[in-house]
């Protein structure tokens, strides 16, 4: 940013700060396309829950998982195959679910990575009469 400070009006500062940013995040591998990946992962998240119930479980529904039964397993067997299973421990079970947290996050981003959203602006007051206005400058130099 070598320029004569007359010279310089506040979208010259906002485009360089912009680029400079921009290329420092791509040359460490932030990428547009990696982060479009990680995020639409975000937007497909689930979060693994397990359940210590009593006893030995049977017939779980096709997306819980029966991770371990403990204490002392007892089999029946009829016509030389097993039938069920019983035990006086417990049985660990596990499924998956729906991250709503995460997932409602990354939608959040996705928009405002969009520009869905409008640019904040916050006015500031000092006394001594200076006003302060802070703005989303990536956000305005991306949408110029």
């Amino acid at each position: 940013m070598d320029m004569d400070p007359k010279d310089v009006d506040t979208k010259t500062i906002q485009q360089e700060v912009f680029q400079e940013t921009r290329k420092a995040l791509e040359d460490s591998g932030l990428t547009l396309n990696f982060l479009v990946k990680k995020l639409k992962r975000e937007l497909n998240a689930k979060v693994t829950k397990t359940q210590k119930v009593k006893g030995a479980v049977h017939d779980l529904p096709k997306q819980f998982r029966k991770i371990t039964t403990t204490g002392i397993i007892e089999r029946k067997m009829i016509d030389g195959e097993m039938e069920k299973e019983y035990s006086d421990g417990e049985s660990l079970i596990q499924w998956d679910e729906e991250a709503h947290d995460i997932q409602l996050r990354a939608l959040i981003e996705a928009h405002r990575l969009r520009g869905d959203y409008p640019a904040e602006k916050k006015a500031l007051h000092h006394e001594g009469g200076v006003d302060i206005i802070i703005r989303d400058c990536v956000r305005e130099a991306d949408n110029d």
